[in-house]
Order: C-alpha cells, then structure tokens, then sequence
C-alpha cells in the first residue's frame, strides 16, 4: 500500500519582508494580478495562529515570509504554478470552513486521496512536493539569515 503524504504544512518560517514586497510584485513572468494574488493567499495561510511558531523559528513574519517566497519564484514559472495553485486552495479552504491552515490543507489532501485525480491542472498531489519545498527551503534560508531573505536583495 502506498505510503500517504504528511498532511502536515512544512515548517513556515519563510514568511514576511514587508518593505519589499512592492519591488516583488514587479517581478517577472507573472501579471501584477497573479503576483498580487499569490501574495493575498500567502499572507492567508501564514497568518493563520498554528504556523506562528514556524515563523518565530525563522525570526520572520507572514509578511516578509510572502515576499521571500515570491522572489524565490520569481524566475522559477513551474514551482510558481504549483505553488499558487496549493495556496489558492487552502486560503480559500480556510475562508469558506473557518478551518485553520493544517486543517484545510489535511482536508484537501485527502479528498485528493479519495480521488484518483482531483480534476485539476495541477492537482493536489502534484503540487504538494514543490509547495514544501518552496516553503522549507524559504523558511530554513531566512532563519539562517538572522530573518532576512536571501532571494531579496
């Protein structure tokens, strides 16, 4: 029997850079709208209280946590589909049940489980291993650097 994915978040750390986040939203290969949406979802989930502790560990905020991710994917299109893709569902998750940021996305993982495919391009499972990775790797990077990001600079 297949192993089933964690329907655990990734460790957020990698969220917020405020003053920063106009010069992201200038970035390129996406529209003004997509950046601007990717970064509403973001702040969305980590914002939600359950995923402080990550952004504590990462000396970061939401915030700067959202722009660091989105000057990771800037140049990075095929990530950025699934990681906007991933967002898009949990935010929205969240704002129609109510539910917190590891509910909602444990939610979807296994109704995606449930079904074969979900339907969607991408789908759930596609999207899930590049939306940890983005998400750990942002995290771990600013928590090596004292809360800073290192893709904006």
């Amino acid at each position: 029997m297949p192993t089933a994915p964690s329907t655990r978040l990734p460790r957020l750390p990698m969220l917020a850079i405020a003053a920063s986040a106009g010069l992201l939203l200038g970035a390129c290969g996406q529209s003004t709208e997509e950046k601007k949406t990717l970064f509403t979802d973001c702040m969305t989930v980590l914002s939600d209280a359950e995923l402080q502790g990550e952004l504590a560990r990462a000396s970061t905020t939401p915030d700067a946590a959202c722009t660091c991710v989105q000057a990771t994917l800037a140049d990075d299109d095929d990530n950025r589909e699934q990681v906007a893709y991933l967002l898009d569902r949990v935010a929205t998750a969240m704002e129609e049940t109510g539910a917190g940021a590891d509910d909602a996305m444990s939610k979807l993982i296994s109704g995606a489980m449930l079904n074969t495919a979900d339907g969607d391009d991408p789908s759930m499972m596609t999207a899930l291993p590049a939306f940890n990775a983005v998400f750990e790797e942002t995290l771990d990077s600013m928590a090596e650097n004292g809360g800073s990001c290192p893709a904006v600079g």
